[in-house]
C-alpha cells in the first residue's frame, strides 16, 4: 500500500508533520505515477529475485508495499483545499519512471520520511527590479534614437511654388501672298479652287393676316345718244337688277353722240354694301339712267367683295429663319471641300469668303400656309502655313513681353491665332490678326537652392510669407505644417506652372 502526505517545513508546525495535508490535482497525479513506478520495480524484484535499483534520487524501500511521500518546502496554499488521501495497491502495470520529484523511501512500519535536498528559487523581487531595470533601459534608449532620427533622418519637404504668370496679346497685321514666291516677312498661302452649292428650304409660315371686309368692285359703261357731250359726276348711285346699289368712284365725262353711233366711257364702281353680296353679275346694270339720253351698263362682274377675315401671313422672320438655316448647312459643306484639299500643315481662312444669293416664291404679308426658299453661296478661299503664322505671332508677342515684362518670363505652352479680319490688296490679302500667348517666371536651379536656404528651419507661416515676398513666386503650397528641417537639401522646392 501507498500513502502520501505533504510536510511543512516550519517549526511552528513541526506538530503537525504526519498530518494529511491538501493536494493540489496535479500533485495527486505526480505522485500517483511516481507511486506507480515504484510498485512496478518491486513487482519486477519479486518476480526476478534480485533486487531492482531504483533510479537515482529514489532510496530503495525494503519491507510491507507502504510508501511514505514527503514533500519539502511546499508553501501553504492560502485557501484551505480538501484533503486528498489515497491508496494504491501493487499492481504489474509498468510505467516509465518517474524522472523528476522529491521522494523518500519510507521505512518498513514506519511512517518517519527523509526529505528530499530542497532546490533554491530565484527571488521574485529581485527578478522584477531587473525587469524594471531592463524595461526603463530600453525606452530610454528608444527616445534616444527617435530624437536623433527627427533630427538626422528628417523627412524630406517638398515646398510647391506657382510662378507668377501674366498672359499677353496683340492685334497684328500679317500679308498673305499666294504668289510663287511670297515676299520675306509675309504669310505663304495657296489659292482654292471657287466652289458654288445651293440648297432649298420649305418652311411652314408663323405669320397671321386679318383682312377688313371689303365691297365688290368693277367697271360701269356709261353711253351717250345725245348730241353734246355730258358728264356723270363721282358719287353716281346706280341700282342694279336684283336691287344691289351701285356707286360711282369718278366722273364720267361722255362724248357727244351722232346719229350711227353714241358715246361711250367706262369709269369704276364700288357696291355700296361690303361683304360678297357686292360681286354682281355681269348686265347686272342695264338700261337708261341720270339722264336724258344716257345709258349704263356693266359688261363684267364685280369682284372682290367679302366679309372680314384672318389667314396665315408670310413674315420677315420667316424668310430670314429658312436662310440661316440654309447658310449654316451650305458653309459646313462649303467648308467640309475646302478642307479636303488642305495638307497636314495648312488651314482656311475663316470665315470663309462667299457671295450670297437667294430667292422664295412668296413675298412677306403674302397669305400662305408655306413658303420655299433657296440659298445659293459662291466661295472662294486661301490655304496658309499654319506654323509660319504661329512663328510670326510668338516673335512679335515676345517683343512685347520682354518690353512689359522683362527677360526672366518665358513662353507656357503655344501661342493661339485667330484670324479676325482679311483686306484685299491687288494680288494679295492682308490679314488682321489676334494673337495670345501666356508667359511665366521662370527660376533657375540656384534660384530653387536659395528659396530653399531662405526657409529652412522656419515655420510654414513664415515661410510661406518669405517666399510670396520672393520675385516671381505667386503662390506657395507645403505638404507639411510646423517647422520646416533645418536642412535645407532636405527641402524641395518644385516649380509647378499654372495650366498643368
Amino acid at each position: 500500500m501507498w500513502n502520501w502526505t505533504k510536510s511543512d517545513p516550519d517549526p511552528v508546525k513541526a506538530s503537525d508533520r504526519n498530518q494529511t495535508r491538501p493536494l493540489s490535482d496535479d500533485f495527486v497525479s505526480y505522485a500517483a505515477n511516481i507511486a506507480r513506478a515504484a510498485a512496478a520495480m518491486a513487482e519486477q524484484d519479486r518476480a526476478s529475485g534480485e533486487p531492482h535499483t531504483p533510479p537515482e534520487g529514489i532510496p530503495v524501500t525494503p519491507g510491507p508495499d507502504v510508501v511514505h511521500i514527503v514533500i519539502v518546502n511546499e508553501p501553504e496554499p492560502e485557501a484551505s483545499n480538501p484533503v486528498v488521501e489515497s491508496t494504491l495497491a501493487s499492481a504489474p502495470e509498468t510505467n516509465p519512471p518517474p524522472t523528476t520529484g522529491d521522494l523518500d523511501a519510507a521505512s518498513t512500519g514506519d511512517s518517519s520520511s527523509s526529505p528530499m535536498p530542497n532546490i533554491p528559487r530565484p527571488s521574485r523581487r529581485r527578478w522584477v527590479l531587473w525587469t524594471g531595470i531592463g524595461v526603463s533601459a530600453t525606452l530610454a534608449l528608444l527616445a534616444v534614437l527617435l530624437l536623433v532620427s527627427s533630427l538626422i533622418l528628417a523627412a524630406p519637404v517638398t515646398v510647391t511654388i506657382i510662378p507668377t504668370s501674366s498672359t499677353m496679346t496683340t492685334m497684328m497685321q500679317v500679308t498673305l501672298s499666294t504668289g510663287d514666291h511670297p515676299v520675306p516677312g509675309s504669310l505663304a498661302g495657296r489659292a482654292l479652287p471657287m466652289l458654288s452649292l445651293t440648297q432649298r428650304l420649305t418652311v411652314p409660315t408663323t405669320g397671321t393676316g386679318h383682312q377688313t371686309a371689303e365691297p365688290g368692285h368693277g367697271l360701269v359703261m356709261f353711253y351717250n345718244a345725245a348730241p353734246q357731250v355730258q358728264t356723270i359726276l363721282a358719287g353716281t348711285l346706280l341700282t342694279g337688277k336684283d336691287g344691289v346699289e351701285v356707286v360711282t368712284e369718278a366722273d364720267a365725262v361722255i362724248p357727244a353722240g351722232t346719229l350711227a353711233t353714241n358715246g361711250q366711257v367706262s369709269v369704276l364702281a364700288q357696291a355700296v354694301n361690303v361683304g360678297p353680296g357686292g360681286n354682281i353679275a355681269a348686265g347686272d346694270l342695264y338700261g337708261a339712267c341720270c339722264r336724258e339720253g344716257i345709258y349704263v351698263q356693266n359688261t363684267a362682274a364685280f369682284t372682290g367683295g367679302h366679309d372680314a377675315y384672318s389667314y396665315p401671313m408670310v413674315t420677315a422672320q420667316d424668310i430670314e429663319r429658312a436662310k440661316a438655316t440654309l447658310r449654316t448647312s451650305l458653309m459646313q459643306s462649303v467648308q467640309a471641300a475646302f478642307a479636303a484639299e488642305l495638307t497636314s500643315s495648312e488651314a482656311l481662312i475663316i470665315p470663309i469668303p462667299c457671295q450670297e444669293t437667294s430667292y422664295g416664291n412668296a413675298v412677306v404679308g403674302q397669305d400662305a400656309t408655306s413658303v420655299t426658299i433657296g440659298v445659293s453661296e459662291t466661295c472662294s478661299d486661301i490655304a496658309y502655313d499654319t506654323h509660319m503664322l504661329t512663328v510670326l505671332a510668338t516673335q512679335r508677342l515676345q517683343v512685347q513681353t520682354a518690353q512689359h515684362l522683362g527677360t526672366r518670363y518665358t513662353l507656357t505652352g503655344q501661342v493661339t491665332t485667330v484670324i479676325t479680319k482679311t483686306t484685299a490688296r491687288g494680288t494679295t490679302l492682308l490679314l488682321t490678326v489676334k494673337a495670345t500667348g501666356t508667359w511665366a517666371y521662370q527660376f533657375s536651379l540656384s534660384d530653387l537652392q536659395h528659396l530653399a536656404q531662405i526657409i529652412a528651419g522656419k515655420s510654414d507661416t513664415e515661410a510661406t510669407r518669405l517666399l510670396t515676398g520672393q520675385p516671381g513666386v505667386s503662390q506657395v503650397e507645403m505638404n507639411t505644417s510646423g517647422t520646416l528641417p533645418a536642412d535645407a537639401s532636405h527641402i524641395h522646392v518644385l516649380v509647378v506652372e499654372q495650366g498643368m
